[in-house]
């Protein structure tokens, strides 16, 4: 039986941030935006954190918190 050598192995939160870091995704509103339409509701960390800790896009940081205009 093969050995795995678990030194060399990527953690998986290390690896996505990774992979969204390399394939950036188009985002409606733009970082600035995103804030300024949270900060209307108390909510600009959250969304903050989500676009600067998590790696999402404005838009998808609006939707986490439901502040996404859909129409």
């Amino acid at each position: 039986m093969k050995k795995i050598d678990f030194s060399k192995i990527i953690p998986y939160k290390e690896l996505t941030m990774q992979w969204y870091e390399e394939h950036p995704r188009p985002s409606r509103f733009s970082r600035e935006e995103a804030l300024a339409m949270a900060r209307d509701y108390g909510l600009e960390d959250e969304v903050m954190e989500a676009i600067d800790r998590f790696a999402l896009t404005p838009d998808e940081a609006l939707q986490e918190w439901d502040l996404y205009p859909f129409g």
